[in-house]
């Protein structure tokens, strides 16, 4: 299994956790192979050394009550009666009863004689049939138990709801503190933004001038803080704080909007708009995701924490930067110049193109590219190696290249239509061509 598809199967196995938790963790568990990965070991290897993500999802669920509390339903409403969710339960076990019953009859229509085998068959089809109309009826109860579930807890915080139709905003400013922030597309044509507010963390939204805001109130007292730390045994340890809820906006799939959003010590992500026009996300200590997502424009920056682009498409210029994070690029596209920077982080890239420069650059790091494309390609880190595979012929090129201390397959110099830049100290160059 490779690193991409245990990520895969784990952020499934999550996916009733908070987005927050569920990030945290994912990048957590990333980060595990990776280091595997660059203390030697094969990416098979240091993904089979790790727990399944049944397992994980298994302990995440025994410690459920105990970790971070998921996300508001959609809409605020009467909290779940103790009858409700006795109900609830039930449901779930009328199924599951059901279900063994029905095959058990199938299964005991074999062993009737010959002569009372059409008659047990119809019988065997009426309780079917009866039984799928339980299953439905139990499955739109458990439904409708799920939905009247009430909004989770997250101490002092109260949560607030702005709906906005989304022709009549041109922009979407967020400055969410220490909270994280997810933006994911919608159906229907309003633009929803859900927050959270306190008396000691007050946040005010509005819509004014085509324009939906965001932002921590003045007369609020201190900010309550994302992260607190502690002195035990001599030992400085650096706590999470659970309550910090999520922001989260909802937008149409194709609405036409400029998406700012600001945030430190948490994480932002991206999923589903393919009309935004131009993105600026940023935030410090925690991870930037962006996944299925089309804009004018991309500009994305944070620190210390890992940036992720899969299916992204920026129509004028994508940038994007970090330090002491890993980049991951999965089927990203520009319509003029892709350039993502870090430092003492690693590069994967798969699958990426630019109308303009393409340009990977980090120090302390490795780079893996596969099938990029541009009218210019840059591939710069120090002290670690580059490896990778570009479209074409070698001799369609015009190379540059050099290390120290370490093999290249690359020629120095080599005449050629497109410009190719790869360079670093200390590491090996090995980069192939499609043809």
């Amino acid at each position: 299994m490779t690193r991409k598809e245990y990520m895969r199967e784990l952020e499934e196995a999550l996916q009733f956790l908070g987005d927050g938790q569920r990030a945290a963790l994912l990048e957590y568990y990333g980060e595990m192979i990776d280091d595997r990965m660059e203390d030697g070991m094969d990416e098979a290897s240091a993904v089979a050394a790790m727990e399944s993500p049944a397992d994980i999802a298994a302990q995440q669920r025994t410690d459920e009550p105990k970790q971070e509390a998921a996300p508001a339903p959609e809409t605020e409403s009467e909290p779940m009666t103790d009858e409700a969710m006795k109900f609830s339960s039930l449901t779930g076990d009328i199924l599951k009863a059901t279900e063994k019953i029905l095959n058990q009859a199938a299964e005991g229509v074999s062993s009737f004689p010959k002569s009372a085998d059409e008659m047990c068959r119809q019988e065997v089809e009426r309780i079917r049939r009866k039984g799928e109309e339980m299953r439905r009826e139990a499955e739109k109860v458990r439904q409708e138990a799920e939905a009247s579930s009430p909004a989770q807890d997250f101490g002092e915080y109260s949560q607030k709801t702005l709906v906005c139709p989304a022709d009549s905003l041109r922009a979407v400013n967020l400055t969410c503190g220490e909270m994280p922030i997810v933006v994911k597309a919608c159906e229907g044509d309003d633009v929803t933004l859900i927050y959270y507010t306190c008396e000691s963390d007050p946040y005010e939204a509005e819509a004014r001038d085509g324009v939906l805001t965001l932002r921590r109130a003045e007369y609020g007292g201190s900010r309550a803080g994302r992260f607190t730390f502690s002195v035990l045994g001599g030992l400085m340890r650096l706590a999470w704080n659970k309550q910090c809820p999520t922001v989260e906006l909802r937008v149409p799939e194709t609405a036409l909007l400029d998406l700012d959003a600001h945030t430190s010590n948490a994480s932002i992500k991206v999923d589903g708009p393919r009309a935004l026009c131009a993105v600026t996300l940023k935030t410090s200590n925690g991870r930037i995701a962006l996944e299925h997502v089309k804009c004018k424009a991309l500009n994305a920056v944070n620190s210390n924490a890992r940036l992720t682009l899969e299916n992204v498409e920026a129509k004028q210029g994508l940038t994007g930067k970090t330090s002491n994070g890993r980049i991951e690029l999965d089927m990203a596209a520009s319509g003029g110049d892709m350039i993502l920077t870090t430092s003492n982080g690693r590069i994967e890239a798969d699958n990426c193109s630019a109308r303009g420069e393409l340009r990977l650059t980090t120090s302390n790091g490795a780079i893996k590219a596969d099938r990029l494309d541009g009218q210019t390609v840059t591939l710069k880190t120090s002290n670690s190696g580059i490896t990778g595979t570009l479209p074409g012929k070698q001799s369609d090129w015009q190379i540059e290249s050099g290390t120290s201390n370490g093999h290249s397959n690359l020629p120095s110099h080599q005449p050629g239509q497109k410009p190719l830049r790869v360079h670093t100290s200390n590491g090996s160059i090995n980069v192939r061509f499609a043809e």
